[in-house]
C-alpha cells in the first residue's frame, strides 16, 4: 500500500514539476550501524538504493509538503502535510518535523526532544509566535498525534506536545529559554490492556494530573501516561556574518528531573559558524537519572515501565538516535566541522559513543549494582564531499573504520 502511494505521489510530482518545487535524491543506503550514515536514510538499508522525491507547494497562507522514501524492498513517507499561517500562527496536518529545540538540526547529534533520526508521527499542531517591541519574543507549539502499533502497542497510544519559548534580544546578542512537555499515553498495550483515550483522560494528560480508578496503579498516583521533556537554554552573539551560539537541553522524566536532581545530564553544545565555516562541538551525558536508587532516580530515559518501546517511531528513536530505549545511559562526545569553498564543501566528523548500564525496569527499594557499568564505547571519524554544478549536488559521506559510505545525487528541478 505504502508504495502504490509512493508511486501515485512520485507521478504528481512529475506532472507538476514545472509549476511547483520539486526536488529529487538518488541515494545509496550500505546495511550499517554507523548512526551518522543510516540517520541519513532512515536505516533502511533492505533497498541498498533509494529514490527520494521532495515536492513543495505554496500558495497564499497555504503550504504542502511531502518527501517520500522509495525502495524496491521497502517504502516510506518521510513527511506529508498541509499547512495554513496566519499573521501570528501556524496550524500544520500530518507527518512533520517539530523542529523547536535550540540545537542546530542540520548538524547536531540530535535533539532530546526531536531529531531527523525517525520517521515522523500523524499529528495535529498549532504554533504561535508574539513579539513585544521586537525585543521579547514568545513562540508556542500544541499538538496531539499518534504512534504506531506493533506487537506491544495492540491499540496506537496517543502522543501530547506543547512548548513555551522566549527570546530575548539585546544589541547583537539573542537569550533564549524554553520548556517542552511531551506524554505518551492511552491506546491498547500488552499485559496492560485498554490504557485509555478519553476527552477526560486528554485533559488530565495536558495538565499533569493523575488517571482515574481505571488506569494502573503507577498512573493514579503520578501524572497519567509516560511525561518527559526538556528545559532548554542557549546564548547566541552574532556580529556581521560571524555567530556563536552556546545551548543546554536539560532532560527530565518526572519530578527529579524538574527539580535538577540529575544535574548534568543533558545536551550541551557550542557552534561557531560564518558565510563559509560552521564547527560544532556537543557533549551528551544521560548517565546520572537522579541516581541509582528510586526515590528519586532510576529515571530510564526514552523508555517507561508501560510503554516500553518507548520514544520510538516505525523503530526509529524520535529525539536524539544515540540515545536508546534500552541503552539510555550515555556519553557522546561530538565534534562536526564544514568548511564552504566556491562549489565545494568538506565535512568532518568524530563521534565518541560510550554506553553504560540501563536501570530499566529495575528494583525501586534497592541501589542498582553499578559495578561492571560500562558496557560499549563506539569511536567513528567520518569523511564527507560535496560538489554542485548547475542544478545538480553530489555528495559522498564516508565512516573511515568501517569504509561504509553513503552517496546521494540530488536533482534541482
Amino acid at each position: 500500500m505504502i508504495k502504490k502511494l509512493n508511486t501515485i505521489i512520485l507521478l504528481i510530482y512529475c506532472i507538476h514539476a514545472q509549476e511547483h518545487k520539486f526536488d529529487l535524491s538518488l541515494l545509496t543506503t550500505p546495511k550499517t550501524d554507523v548512526i551518522a550514515l543510516n540517520t541519513k536514510f532512515k536505516g533502511m538499508y533492505e533497498n541498498n538504493f533509494l529514490i527520494v522525491p521532495e515536492y513543495k507547494y505554496q500558495k497564499n497562507s497555504f503550504t504542502f509538503f511531502s518527501k517520500s522514501l522509495i525502495g524496491n524492498e521497502r517504502s516510506e513517507i518521510d513527511k506529508l502535510y498541509l499547512s495554513y499561517k496566519t499573521n501570528h500562527s501556524v496550524l500544520t496536518i500530518g507527518k512533520f518535523f517539530r523542529d523547536i529545540t535550540s540545537e542546530n538540526s542540520d548538524f547536531s547529534s540530535g535533539s532530546l526532544i526531536e531529531s531527523k533520526n525517525s520517521f515522523k508521527p500523524l499529528r495535529i499542531n498549532i504554533a504561535s509566535e508574539f513579539s513585544i517591541k521586537d525585543k521579547l519574543i514568545f513562540q508556542a507549539d500544541f499538538s496531539h498525534g499518534v504512534l504506531d502499533e506493533n506487537s506491544t502497542y495492540l491499540r496506537n497510544p496517543y502522543i501530547h506536545e506543547k512548548s513555551l519559548y522566549s527570546n530575548f534580544f539585546v544589541e547583537n546578542s539573542k537569550f533564549t529559554f524554553g520548556i517542552v512537555h511531551n506524554t505518551i499515553w492511552g491506546g491498547k498495550v500488552e499485559s496492560f490492556g485498554d490504557l485509555g483515550g478519553s476527552f477526560e483522560d486528554w485533559l488530565d494528560v495536558v495538565i499533569g494530573d493523575p488517571g482515574n480508578e481505571n488506569k494502573p496503579d503507577g498512573e493514579q498516583v503520578n501524572s497519567l501516561g509516560d511525561a518527559f521533556g526538556i528545559f532548554d537554554f542557549a546564548i547566541e552573539f552574532i556580529k556581521k556574518e560571524k555567530n556563536i551560539r552556546l545551548y543546554h537541553q536539560h532532560y527530565f522524566e518526572d519530578n527529579s528531573g524538574l527539580k535538577f536532581d540529575n544535574l548534568q545530564d543533558g545536551l550541551y553544545g557550542l557552534e561557531f559558524s560564518n558565510k563559509s565555516m560552521i564547527l560544532l562541538i556537543e557533549y551528551l551525558n544521560t548517565k546520572n537519572q537522579s541516581g541509582n536508587i528510586h526515590p528519586p532516580g532510576l529515571d530510564s530515559y526514552y523508555w517507561n515501565m508501560i510503554y516500553t518501546e518507548g520514544w520510538v517511531y516505525n523503530q526509529r528513536v524520535i529525539g536524539n538516535p544515540y540515545i536508546h530505549p534500552n541503552q539510555n545511559r550515555v556519553v557522546l562526545n561530538y565534534y562536526f566541522f564544514q568548511k564552504k569553498f566556491k562549489n565545494i564543501s568538506l565535512d568532518l566528523s568524530y563521534i565518541n559513543h560510550k554506553i553504560f548500564k540501563s536501570y530499566n525496569g529495575t528494583n525501586n527499594d534497592k541501589p542498582f549494582d553499578l559495578s561492571n557499568d560500562f558496557q560499549k564505547e563506539n569511536q567513528h571519524f567520518l569523511i564527507g564531499f560535496k560538489t554542485s554544478f548547475k542544478d545538480i549536488d553530489f555528495r559522498i559521506l564516508t565512516d573511515i573504520e568501517s569504509q561504509d559510505s553513503m552517496i546521494s545525487l540530488n536533482i534541482f528541478f
